[in-house]
């Protein structure tokens, strides 16, 4: 990982006593690569493909993917923001700071979401949850039940959970992110430096301004705490529930639910039903010349 060698960050965090931070930033984020995967095989029995279908099978990969994917997402961001800090490209830090906050409230909402779902074994809905994330945008169709959660519904989880800062404090922090992101004053200001020195003489008046590709530490606050904050809370908090809240909880759950399915499979397939549109999936494999799954589970039944 990229490590902040910015001197002016770097005096900020000294003058504020947060150097520790900036060492706690480093070690999170090599423990975030540690345990990104850049490889993953997924199984499931021919016993089992009879018996329920891919609906567990569904539920293993999307729970994984999700939490993978999110890895990979995490560690290009940090890069990202860390390499603009080093380049003094700090409008581009703070959007990519702000992309960060939002992956950051989206998976901590997921977390919390799913271990509800697989603790009250609501399989629908967490089937249908997973399934957006393996489904492209321009190929929606093929989620009969696609949707998205809106960023501000994450955003406004944390302040419910966090009872110790100040009210609607990441819901502020959002929108601070945003002014400065977005075509407004604070963006646009934050390379406008005036030197002060007036002038009006019988010519006229002028005024001396100065643009400057570096910035005053106000605008900088976000982008700061974004470095600072999210990696110890990401790994202190959030994965270690998503780990024992969510994967590990399933893996306990797997077989009760595994003898539900076996036992209603009509609910089995109301889960497939509604989270992939068999039509579009048949017709998308055979594009792709991939084998059509059900065949091979037809085959499977004959053995």
């Amino acid at each position: 990982m990229e490590k902040i060698k910015n001197k002016k960050i770097l005096d900020i965090f000294k003058e504020l006593d947060l150097e520790e931070a900036l060492d706690e930033m480093d070690k999170y984020l090599s423990e975030l690569e540690k345990i990104k995967r850049n490889n993953i095989s997924y199984k499931f029995s021919n016993t089992e493909a009879k018996d329920v279908g891919s609906v567990l099978h569904n539920i293993d990969i999307g729970l994984s993917q999700y939490v993978n994917s999110n890895i990979f997402k995490f560690l290009d961001l940090f890069n990202g923001a860390i390499n603009c800090i080093n380049n003094k490209d700090y409008s581009s830090g703070i959007t990519i700071a702000r992309a960060l906050f939002e992956h950051f409230a989206m998976f901590a909402l997921k977390t919390d979401l799913y271990s509800k779902y697989i603790k009250s074994k609501e399989y629908l809905k967490i089937s249908s949850d997973l399934m957006y994330w393996a489904v492209p945008e321009s190929m929606r169709a093929l989620h009969p039940n696609y949707k998205r959660t809106h960023i501000m519904d994450a955003i406004r989880f944390l302040d419910k959970i966090e009872e110790d800062l100040p009210e609607k404090y990441f819901e502020d922090k959002y929108h601070s992110f945003s002014e400065s992101v977005h075509p407004a004053s604070n963006s646009l200001l934050m390379n406008n430096e005036s030197s002060g020195k007036e002038k009006w003489d019988s010519d006229g008046y002028k005024l001396d301004t100065y643009y400057s590709k570096d910035v005053t530490k106000i605008f900088l606050d976000n982008l700061l705490w974004a470095v600072s904050y999210l990696p110890g809370q990401l790994m202190r908090n959030i994965f270690p529930l998503f780990n024992n809240n969510v994967l590990i909880k399933w893996d306990e759950t797997r077989k009760i639910a595994y003898d539900y399915f076996r036992a209603n499979p009509k609910k089995a397939n109301e889960i497939l039903d509604k989270t992939i549109n068999k039509e579009l999936s048949d017709l998308n494999r055979k594009v792709n010349h991939q084998e059509d799954i059900d065949i091979l589970r037809h085959k499977n039944k004959k053995n």
